[in-house]
């Protein structure tokens, strides 16, 4: 028996290199192929679940008016950014192929609109919360407004009127 799987060995190894590889390559090859396919098919399931959530997010824009004479550290923003970590979570393989998953984001901007800087807030509303304890901890004479969607007003196509 072992003599068998020896001249065996022996005999595929004394042939060409290409021939080798091409044999290797039909006998394991496909195994790349199926893992490839697999991978990719998996990543756009993920993707679509995570889309199909995202889709019934509700986001909400605050703006935020910190009096000028209020002098704080830059601390006092790490704290911010700090408190609003907390809803980073990650997910379960379940629930990301089942359910979708999508991890929660906060966006902060600065803008200006006609001259008047401001300072926004974009985040799903179930943090309005949190995110408006978080600024208050830090600047508790801030002023918090929700506001509507400001990139509204910035035009489709360019050149414009």
């Amino acid at each position: 028996m072992l003599d068998t799987v020896l001249d065996f060995f022996v005999q595929f190894f004394n042939q060409d290199t290409s021939i080798i590889l091409l044999s290797l390559f039909a006998i394991l090859g496909y195994l790349f192929v199926v893992h490839g396919l697999l991978f990719v098919a998996l990543y756009f399931l993920a993707e679509y679940k995570s889309d199909k959530l995202t889709d019934t997010w509700n986001w909400i824009y605050l703006a935020i008016d910190i009096p000028a004479l209020n002098v704080q550290t830059p601390k006092a923003v790490e704290q911010i950014f700090a408190t609003i970590y907390s809803v980073i979570d990650s997910p379960e393989i379940g629930t990301k192929f089942r359910s979708g998953y999508a991890q929660n984001t906060f966006s902060f901007e600065i803008i200006s609109v006609g001259g008047y800087i401001q300072f926004i807030i974009r985040a799903r509303d179930i943090f309005r919360d949190l995110a408006e304890a978080a600024i208050y901890a830090q600047y508790p004479e801030a002023e918090i407004t929700e506001i509507e969607d400001y990139t509204s007003l910035v035009p489709d196509k360019y050149p414009n009127e």
